[in-house]
């Protein structure tokens, strides 16, 4: 249970990092923000250091960047920002903004367990569902271990197009939501009729490793 609240602030030394390695012929300055590493989405009642050390995660930022900008094809002076989208219960998820791109970035916390197979089987069941062609992200990378220059299991996705439809459904009409409760429900009857070849849960091809 917690009591919602969000304190964007700087995370200074990272910052001036990046910056300063990211911007040698930019003319747009750079922003990377907002305590990534830390939970910031509330405060916890009960054991609330437990908790947010739970929700702490060590990664190399500055290689995340290099990630992010070879995933795209973008040199690191396009980079403008790498800022904390979202967290919810398992994983944070970051948005890394170039000059005219936005990708996502899901980062899990050490709650999930085992990592290796539950990050490989999002990753799989994502890009089954994209290629079946529903609306879903495109995956661009994935590493399901931790071994790596980022230093922690992570997925890079494209971001959608448009606004979150929770965040102006209830100023919508009715006719807007029964339509919209159309496109889902379609959505939905072509990810049931998109068939899989056996039951079970989709993994990678590539083996994760069992660290």
């Amino acid at each position: 249970m917690s009591l919602r609240h969000l304190i964007p602030y700087y995370d200074e030394i990272e910052d001036r990092e990046l910056a300063a390695d990211s911007s040698t012929t930019t003319t747009t300055p750079c922003r990377f923000w907002t305590r990534r590493h830390e939970c910031t989405r509330g405060r916890y009642l009960f054991n609330e250091k437990q908790r947010l050390r739970e929700r702490h995660i060590d990664f190399n930022v500055q290689e995340l960047a290099r990630t992010a900008c070879g995933v795209v094809k973008k040199p690191r002076n396009e980079l403008v920002a790498i800022e904390k989208l979202a967290e919810g219960g398992f994983n944070r998820m970051l948005q890394v903004r170039s000059s005219d791109e936005e990708i996502l970035v899901r980062l899990p916390f050490r709650l999930e367990a085992p990592l290796p197979c539950s990050m490989a089987s999002e990753a799989a069941t994502v890009s089954f569902l994209w290629q079946g062609g529903l609306p879903v992200p495109k995956i661009l990378g994935v590493s399901v271990t931790a071994v790596n220059p980022v230093g922690i299991e992570y997925i890079l996705l494209e971001k959608l197009p448009e606004r979150p439809l929770g965040e102006h459904w209830f100023s919508l009409d009715n006719r807007i939501h029964r339509e919209g409760h159309e496109t889902d429900r379609r959505s939905r009857e072509e990810a049931y009729l998109h068939r899989a070849a056996s039951f079970g849960k989709p993994l990678l091809r590539e083996r994760p490793s069992k660290r």
